[in-house]
């Protein structure tokens, strides 16, 4: 019956998306933008947007026009990326779904004392899903922009940004079928999913800040986002995903307790699974990590980029 369902859901969703590419956007392109930010720019009364030194003009018009810039290469973002595709933004939902069968009939059966294992390893598969998504395409958002950073005068951080807009945009679109599949499962929502807003805001933070870490200096060592991409599997083979965290060995737990997703994942389940309130302790953690992470970034990035370009 589950499976009969789900791939009911995948099928409406599917014909959602195919309805949604039908549809023509009417957005400024990012070339068109570029050449308006560089007009900005050039007028003589004003600060540029950007320099070498990483000073950004407080202009509202420019400042206008830097979010043009996010917003347009996020849609182009996405638009490249499932160009003349069917299944469209599904793509992105698919590969969590195909792991959650695996370990729904794989492991099903490994952990009888889970009640509902399906729905276990869902709360946990929603939230990584994420996590490799935003980080391993932000990685190469500076080299892709390497050509229009070279040529035209536009601050780099639009491009993380723009990688990162774009993903969470593919994150919260994957949430619909993902909700539909958890009333399939049975679950009840209860008041506690209020705080999983508090909870993602502090997750985009450490996401954000990781991915513009890694992206800065992936443009000086190409050897970076490669590494990352083949970190990414054992991260979430160590991370309490698709099991509990007591099957970890009690000696290297503290490997665990290093960290930074597992305890994302971990208060996560707690809302929705458990129902219950993450401690105090927990939530001081979360915000801490992210906001030192997204602030460490934003240092980091300004030290590096006026050497993005001798580096291209």
């Amino acid at each position: 019956m589950f499976y009969h369902r789900f791939f009911v859901i995948v099928l409406n969703f599917t014909s959602i998306n195919l309805y949604l590419s039908e549809i023509s956007y009417n957005y400024t392109s990012y070339e068109t933008i570029f050449i308006k930010t560089l007009h900005l720019s050039s007028r003589p009364n004003a600060l540029p947007l950007y320099s070498m030194s990483g000073y950004h003009s407080m202009q509202s018009s420019s400042f206008q026009t830097f979010l043009q810039m996010v917003w347009a290469l996020a849609w182009k973002n996405i638009r490249v990326k499932y160009k003349n595709s069917i299944l469209g933004l599904l793509w992105s939902l698919i590969n969590p779904l195909l792991f959650l069968l695996i370990f729904s009939y794989v492991f099903g059966h490994a952990f009888p004392d889970i009640e509902n294992y399906t729905l276990f390893a869902l709360t946990g598969l929603v939230i990584w899903s994420i996590f490799p998504l935003a980080t391993s395409q932000s990685a190469q958002s500076l080299i892709e922009g390497g050509p229009i950073l070279k040529a035209l005068a536009v601050p780099p951080i639009v491009f993380p940004i723009s990688s990162l807009l774009a993903s969470a945009f593919q994150f919260f679109f994957t949430l619909i079928p993902f909700a539909a599949i958890m009333a399939i499962l049975g679950y009840q929502p209860s008041i506690h999913l209020i705080a999983i807003v508090p909870l993602l805001i502090f997750f985009f933070l450490f996401i954000a800040g990781l991915s513009l870490i890694i992206c800065s200096v992936h443009v000086f060592f190409r050897d970076v986002g490669l590494l990352w991409n083949t970190l990414l599997p054992a991260i979430f083979y160590f991370t309490p995903i698709a099991y509990p965290p007591t099957l970890i060995p009690e000696h290297i737990r503290w490997a665990m307790q290093l960290n930074p997703v597992y305890h994302f994942i971990s208060p996560f389940r707690m809302l929705i699974y458990e129902k219950h309130w993450p401690a105090l302790s927990d939530w001081i953690l979360l915000s801490t990590t992210g906001t030192l992470f997204f602030v460490v970034s934003i240092f980091v990035f300004r030290a590096l980029q006026k050497h993005f370009i001798s580096h291209y």
